[in-house]
């Protein structure tokens, strides 16, 4: 199952991930094994401040939230 997180996420919020996980956790629960992010839709600049100043790139702000999330499950 894959789910994409969103245009309006920034990759440094706990929230954000916790509501990637939350709906991770729910499709685990009815069976789903296999999952994955879908970041082709968002843009390839990063937009939150919060990002921007923790963040060089979008490619490591989107490697450290899908490991976040991988080390969430």
């Amino acid at each position: 199952m894959c789910v994409s997180p969103g245009l309006s996420v920034t990759y440094s919020s706990n929230d954000d991930r916790q509501a990637v996980l939350t709906r991770y956790q729910q499709l685990s629960n009815a069976g789903v094994t296999h999952f994955g992010l879908l970041y082709d839709d968002i843009s390839c600049e990063l937009s939150s401040a919060d990002d921007i100043s923790r963040y060089a790139t979008t490619t490591l702000a989107q490697a450290d939230f899908s490991n976040a999330i991988l080390e969430g499950l």
